[in-house]
């Protein structure tokens, strides 16, 4: 792991390791809250990506961000549409996506893009 790589002396690790689990976790729960509102997915998600990947490190209008959140909406557009089972027990293979040469056409509507009539195949997370 990083901690031993980075030569963390024993009497640290545990409290290295827990704060590293802390951000870790608080890096979670503020993309899960970035998913509430669909109108405005893409702003949000870049701004938690820039806060807690990047630790703010970076221009907010960086190539790299812009492209992580590219790719980290892909991702979940693909991973909302894999079965419950397969989904839980990880029996799916995780979307790849070749970037064409060419720019994507601008959708007319993007609000439109959101079912919200139907729910979600996805189970709730189980608050402890």
């Amino acid at each position: 792991t990083w901690l031993l790589i980075k030569r963390v002396p024993d009497y640290r690790f545990s409290s290295e390791l827990r704060n590293t689990m802390e951000y870790s976790y608080g890096g979670c729960v503020a993309l899960d809250r970035a998913l509430r509102r669909g109108d405005i997915l893409a702003a949000r998600l870049q701004e938690q990506l820039h806060a807690n990947i990047h630790s703010g490190e970076i221009q907010k209008d960086d190539k790299r961000l812009l492209l992580l959140t590219k790719y980290t909406v892909r991702q979940l557009s693909y991973i909302l549409r894999v079965p419950h089972d397969d989904f839980i027990f990880a029996n799916f293979v995780w979307a790849d996506f070749p970037l064409p040469s060419y720019p994507a056409r601008p959708l007319p509507n993007r609000g439109a893009l959101i079912d919200r009539s139907r729910p979600s195949r996805m189970p709730p997370i189980q608050r402890r």
